[in-house]
Formats: structure tokens, sequence, C-alpha cells
């Protein structure tokens, strides 16, 4: 008989085994969760370690007939992916109007701690198992907001790098919302903060609610306004389009 595996390439392949269990009961849990009446919410996190500057994040919020949005954290807040998954997750609930929703994320950090773990540390004090939990700013207004009594909401752990096309959606807003910061390098000169200080808006189909946001960047704030009756889409600037728009050759 063959050789059995080393024990870490044993180990990575129970965890592949596991991911692709879950992921197929995933593909019958979420349309039983639409036949419910909950609208599906895939919320995203992405940072990235750039040279010289430090931790730079966005976030991605995908609801197929309601919100896609494509943002980066607000400046004043840690730059790290936990953040991002965290405020992705508070501003969709801040943005979304009363219904039932399930919110699904890959974030094993914001899934314990929204469905009863952050009760548990703001008990203690906002104390962990591991120590002072980060992020209180973020936790205290989720929270708030979760004690609404016109939204039920329900929490599904996505596993990550498998295929599921809403959080594969969102994937890609967080990735073009941490693009969009003006902490990124190719944001970093001061003539186009202005320009790029809040997500791009263009209508989005089928949206069936209004609600005004602010995107903070540092002394500059923008207000959007969703138009009633219909709403608008958050879409972030590629790279190549930030570069035309600096008269510079696209990559």
């Amino acid at each position: 008989p063959p050789p059995p595996p080393p024990p870490a390439a044993a180990k990575a392949q129970r965890r592949l085994e596991r991911k692709q269990e879950r992921a197929s009961e995933l593909e019958q849990l979420l349309p039983t969760l639409s036949n419910e009446g909950y609208t599906l919410v895939f919320t995203d996190g992405s940072s990235e370690l750039v040279p010289g500057i430090g931790r730079v994040a966005g976030y991605g919020i995908f609801s197929s007939d309601l919100l896609s949005i494509s943002a980066y954290v607000p400046v004043h807040l840690r730059q790290t992916n936990n953040t991002a998954e965290l405020f992705a997750v508070l501003r969709a609930i801040q943005l979304l109007p009363p219904g039932r929703y399930a919110f699904c994320s890959d974030s094993s950090y914001v899934i314990l701690g929204a469905s009863g773990a952050a009760r548990r540390w703001k008990l203690r004090g906002w104390t962990g198992s591991s120590g002072p939990v980060s992020n209180v700013e973020i936790w205290e207004q989720l929270l708030s907001e979760l004690s609404q009594p016109d939204k039920t909401i329900k929490w599904v752990k996505v596993p990550s790098h498998v295929t599921v096309e809403g959080n594969n959606e969102a994937d890609r807003l967080a990735d073009l919302g941490r693009l969009s910061s003006p902490l990124h390098p190719i944001l970093h000169t001061p003539s186009t903060f202005s320009d790029f200080s809040a997500p791009l808006v263009t209508p989005l189909k089928k949206a069936r609610f209004a609600a005004t946001s602010t995107h903070d960047l540092s002394e500059v704030s923008r207000q959007i306004t969703f138009q009633s009756p219909a709403a608008v889409r958050f879409s972030s600037v590629t790279a190549n389009d930030i570069l035309r728009s600096l008269d510079l050759e696209p990559l």
C-alpha cells in the first residue's frame, strides 16, 4: 500500500474536506433561508499592508436586489481585516430597511461576536478570553443596532476560499474598496482627496429603500443620499480609472 501522507498534508486535506462539506451544506441552507423570507446579505473585508504607509482596508456589501457597496474603512479607524469585516456588517445593518436578513460572512470574529459573544465581552468591560477586545466603538454601535426591533437577523458562517457566489462578489467589492482608500499609495496625492473621498454612485435596479450615509475622510465628510424610489449602487473606481484621472498610463 502507498505510504500515508505526511501529518501536515493530511491535516490540510481534512480542512479542505470540512470546507467542502460546509459549502455543500450552504448550498441547501441559503435557498431555505430565502424561502423562509430572509434576504441574504454578504459582507466582506479586505486589508493590505502597504510599505511605508501601514495597513489599508476596505469593505464590501452585497445583496442581490438591495445593496452593492464598495468603500474604504474610514481612515480614523484601525485598518485591520477584522475592523473591515465588522464595519461592513455595521454599515449594512444601518442602511437596510426593516426586514428579515441572513448575514453571511467568512469572518469567525464577526460571526462569534455578533451572535452573542460581544454582549458577554461588554459585560466583562470589553475583555475577552485573550485580553482586551478591539474595535469597541464599532461593537457598541453594532449592539445598539441589533437591539432595534425592526430587523430580524440570522448569522451564517461562510467558509473562506470556497466558491459561494454572493460571498465572492462581496470579496471583490471589498478589494475595490481597499483600493479606493485615500491611504492607498495610488491615491496618495492631496489633489485627489476631494475627488475620491466617497464611492461613486450609479442606479441600482429593484432597490426598495431610502437612507442617508456619511462617509468620513479625515477632515473631509461628504454626504450621499439614497434617492427614492430608486436607491443607488455604491461602486468603486478601479486602479486604472484612478491612473487615467491623474493622466498616468494605465496598468
